[in-house]
């Protein structure tokens, strides 16, 4: 039996940590479009995220992930196999999102077979699986973090400070 959960918040997900692991995790574009990890955010197979994710760490998603925005990372992406960035599988074929961009640190791993509809920059090294496809590569092309540590704690904390 297969369990979803999802997640449908008018505000960003913020965390410490994110850890989603076992069941498919579905996050609708149009509740939460944001997720923030101010260590790393984590992903079991078959996940769904509706936009952005931003990690000051690392991020590590299972097998047929689909993540409908961008991903920034300080230092790794790991995307696993058949798993689809800026793309979504609707019935026997896929449906473009529009392109968006993933952007680590140092090391970027796309699984085999997996789609980034759109560019994939990175510090030190990028693996693409076989049968992966990125519209490009840039190696050394990383900015600075949009978002560090404090200003995800400073969000979260107003956050947990609004009543219901």
């Amino acid at each position: 039996m297969t369990t979803k959960t999802i997640i449908k918040t008018k505000l960003s997900l913020l965390t410490g940590l994110i850890i989603m692991t076992g069941a498919t995790v579905a996050q609708a574009a149009e509740y939460s479009p944001l997720v923030f990890g101010s260590t790393y955010v984590s992903a079991g197979a078959s996940s769904e995220f509706g936009g952005d994710i931003v990690a000051n760490t690392y991020l590590v998603v299972g097998a047929s992930t689909t993540v409908t925005g961008n991903i920034q990372t300080g230092t790794a992406i790991t995307i696993g196999a058949a798993s689809l960035v800026g793309k979504r599988l609707v019935g026997g074929g896929h449906i473009d999102n529009g392109q968006y961009n993933i952007e680590s640190g140092t090391a970027t791993t796309v699984g085999a077979n997996s789609i980034v509809d759109g560019n994939a920059a990175y510090g030190t090294a990028f693996t693409l699986g076989a049968g992966g496809t990125t519209d490009s590569s840039t190696p050394g092309a990383t900015s600075s973090m949009v978002y560090n540590s404090g200003k995800v704690n400073d969000a979260q904390d107003y956050f947990n400070s609004l009543t219901a």
